[in-house]
């Protein structure tokens, strides 16, 4: 919570902090070989139930091999908003990703289905 206090203190008045992170939501369901056609997956195993704070690892691919590794905070959308207003944010916006056209010219829709539905990851953007 400070760290997201310290943004809101550099930023302007009319400042906005965005951030993608792993969508807050109940039925989040990454899978990882899904994740990994993409470079990156959310492996939520061993863990059964999501939680505020559960710290999940994020494998990052390459061809198929796993190339490096990292830890994440989880937290549900709710949590995301509360601290941000708390932190003096006015707005808190939670956007879905866009493919771009390119994207979706070079790899079809199908592809980004699993990722899109539900997102895997959403947007966030906090206004002062």
């Amino acid at each position: 919570m400070q760290a997201i206090q310290n943004i809101s203190n550099s930023l302007t008045n009319d400042g906005v902090f965005v951030a993608i992170v792993p969508n807050g939501v109940k039925d989040f369901n990454p899978k990882r070989e899904e994740g990994a056609k993409f470079g990156a997956a959310i492996n939520l195993e061993p863990y059964t139930e999501l939680y505020d704070g559960l710290r999940v690892d994020v494998e990052f691919f390459d061809g198929g091999e796993i190339v490096g590794k990292s830890k994440v905070t989880f937290f549900f959308n709710e949590t995301h908003e509360r601290i941000l207003r708390s932190a003096g944010f006015r707005t808190v916006e939670f956007l879905r990703p866009v493919i771009s056209e390119d994207g979706l010219k070079l790899y079809g829709e199908e592809f980004f289905h699993s990722y899109l539905n539900p997102p895997k990851d959403i947007i966030i953007r906090a206004s002062k």
